[in-house]
């Protein structure tokens, strides 16, 4: 088994979708690439949705505000449950436009990974680890390892991004 990405269990996607379609409409309709749904306060205590880098020094506790209560219900909130005992951060949909490459990078916590949209040709790479996520089932992955993703499809990815305790 590898020490980078674990498959945790499976998920209700039809029910996933349903709560996510929305945001996923909106992000392709306005070219978001990441929809922040938990946030924090800022040091001038301006809320903060964690759409785009990591925030060093941010404990995830203190990603404790949703940006609508409407988020933190139905699937979302008993999928989060699953998650326990682990502390969860910030919260975030993130769009990978078709043929795109991330940076080689590490985050300062692992990440779980829920497709919501993805397809074969979709991959994130740890270290020298290749593998696609694959829709239906969630993923703790290991970010604080050298990774990037790659889109090399011309459609869309969509994945819920969490960051959390190991």
């Amino acid at each position: 088994m590898s020490d980078y990405f674990k498959a945790l269990g499976k998920i209700d996607l039809t029910q996933a979708l349903e709560q996510f379609n929305p945001i996923i409409q909106d992000m392709l309709e306005s070219e978001k690439d990441q929809f922040g749904l938990k946030g924090r306060l800022s040091a001038n205590q301006e809320l903060d949705f964690g759409e785009g880098k990591t925030r060093i020094g941010v404990k995830l506790e203190d990603w404790n505000h949703w940006r609508d209560d409407s988020y933190n219900q139905g699937w979302l909130k008993s999928f989060l449950e699953k998650l326990a005992p682990r502390t969860i951060g910030r919260i975030r949909v993130m769009r990978m436009r078709p043929r795109l490459c991330y940076s080689w990078h590490r985050d300062l916590t692992p990440r779980i990974h829920v497709p919501l949209v993805t397809h074969p040709d979709n991959f994130m790479v740890i270290n020298s680890e290749s593998k696609h996520l694959y829709r239906g089932s969630y993923w703790w992955t290991d970010t604080t390892k050298f990774h990037t993703a790659m889109n090399c499809s011309d459609k869309d990815r969509f994945h819920i991004v969490i960051e959390v305790s190991e």
